[in-house]
């Protein structure tokens, strides 16, 4: 029998993947959760990239500007001077005089954190600061020695809240911490995740019976190996028995009652480790365990991997008020970028809109606490055998800084603090130790390090300018 002949298969299938390939390049950019996927391009290693060159857009249309205080001057002249003179040095951009009349006026933009430093050591309280953000801080990277930093100027200890369970444990290296019998549900998750059940940081814990977690502070983070006050944070439908165990020592027992309210459950001493333990598998979420000090600086990592920030909307506000009852902060940081950039994409108007929303959310629950929003950092590419700036990268900044602007509230730029264009390729191939990682968008120890600093220097810089009467605004 004379065989079949095939040759003609392979040619075929190759026409079909081609022409599948080409029809997916000719669909348009697709956004997911304010994320735009990176879109497909045949020719993309063959055809020189296009130069892509950032001219910034006007900074706020004439409806905001007929909003702003100019009794000093022009509300545009102020923008304009407040943007050039951050360059040198990458102040906090102050926009709280743009947004007199609505939930965020008259905050006075960073005053009320500085002021909170000011009294650091005689407050009745440690001074807050909660910092959201996605895979560049996970692992408390970077937060942990901003926190230090801050411990060291104005007093305190401990790494602050610290979630029930983490699959990242291992890598944090301000806290240990060992979880067993949790069932962790986070707002990343592909199904199973309940918004209504969620705490202040996206994620909740069901105990399964003889659950607990045991946190131990990080020897090798400066100020984080004790602390003087550990909670539990807890919303339960059942009543419940909750044990707490010091250093290893006697147990303390406390009984909850039901009830739709988040609840505080707190020890205190001088404290290197703590075990919290739930002996019963209830109806209730848990949500995390804080190791803080009574005076000083306490920062709380909210780091979620894969997030763009605007799933912080799908928090109840009732939570929210419960946490902001139990936990005053005094600034509310925002950095996010890395799940949203992308290449090709100039428009960033509706993140902006769901990120203001976010913003606006919070201001509600914290009326008081100073807002942060941190421009996406660098991220490189290689082109012609050098490491660039994508330029995505440019335009979002601009629509973190409009989305300051719309929301009165403070902005700092990032990536013009770590050096501007190239600068996360110069990072990895000159500096030495590197400070950041072969994917050219996740910094590494010594990068947390660097950044940190920047971030700090910028803090001390608009803490000194604002209580000499030259705050930029």
């Amino acid at each position: 029998m004379k065989p079949k002949n095939r040759i003609l298969y392979p040619f075929l299938l190759t026409l079909l993947v081609v022409a599948g390939l080409a029809a997916l390049q000719a669909l348009p950019p697709l956004t997911v959760e304010g994320y735009t996927l990176r879109p497909v391009s045949l020719l993309s290693d063959v055809i020189p990239a296009q130069e892509d060159t950032f001219q910034l857009p006007e900074p706020v249309d004439s409806v905001l500007l007929a909003k702003a205080d100019t009794t000093d001057n022009t509300a545009m002249e102020r923008i304009r001077v407040l943007m050039a003179d951050s360059l040198g040095e990458a102040l906090i951009e102050d926009y709280s005089f743009l947004m007199p009349d609505t939930v965020l006026g008259n905050r006075h933009g960073m005053a009320h954190f500085y002021e909170a430093l000011a009294q650091s050591r005689s407050m009745n309280r440690p001074v807050r600061i909660a910092y959201f953000g996605d895979s560049f801080i996970e692992g408390d990277l970077m937060t942990a020695d901003l926190r230090a930093k801050l411990q060291s100027a104005y007093g305190g200890s401990g790494v602050g809240f610290v979630d029930i369970d983490s699959p990242i444990a291992g890598f944090r290296v301000s806290v240990k911490s060992h979880s067993v019998n949790w069932h962790s549900h986070s707002a990343t998750d592909t199904g199973g995740f309940k918004a209504a059940k969620q705490g202040i940081a996206e994620r909740y814990f069901i105990p399964a019976g003889n659950s607990s977690v045991r946190l131990q502070g990080g020897a090798h983070s400066l100020h984080q190996d004790s602390c003087r006050e550990s909670a539990l944070f807890c919303r339960v439908d059942e009543p419940v028995t909750v044990t707490a165990r010091i250093n290893r020592g006697e147990p303390e027992t406390f009984y909850l009652d039901a009830s739709p309210d988040v609840q505080r459950v707190m020890v205190s001493g001088s404290i290197g480790q703590v075990e919290w333990s739930v002996p019963d598998s209830i109806d209730g979420q848990f949500f995390g365990a804080t190791m803080d000090a009574g005076q000083g600086v306490i920062l709380d990592n909210f780091a979620l991997r894969g997030s763009s920030g605007t799933t912080l909307n799908a928090i109840p506000n009732s939570t929210l008020r419960d946490f902001a009852a139990l936990r005053e902060y005094d600034l509310i940081v925002f950095q996010f970028g890395l799940n949203v950039a992308s290449n090709g994409v100039k428009d960033y108007s509706s993140y902006q809109e769901k990120m203001a929303r976010v913003i606006r959310k919070f201001a509600r629950a914290y009326p008081e606490a100073s807002l942060l929003v941190v421009g996406m950092s660098d991220r490189g590419e290689r082109k012609d055998g050098v490491v660039v700036t994508m330029p995505c990268v440019k335009y979002l900044n601009h629509y973190q800084r409009q989305l300051a602007m719309t929301t009165g509230c403070c902005y700092w730029n990032l990536f013009q603090a770590m050096g501007g264009d190239g600068s996360m390729g110069r990072m990895v191939e000159e500096d030495r130790p590197a400070k950041a990682n072969m994917d050219y968008t996740h910094i590494n120890a010594h990068g947390g390090r660097f950044v940190a600093g920047l971030l700090f220097d910028a803090i001390q810089k608009g803490k000194q300018m604002y209580e000499e009467g030259g705050v930029i605004e």
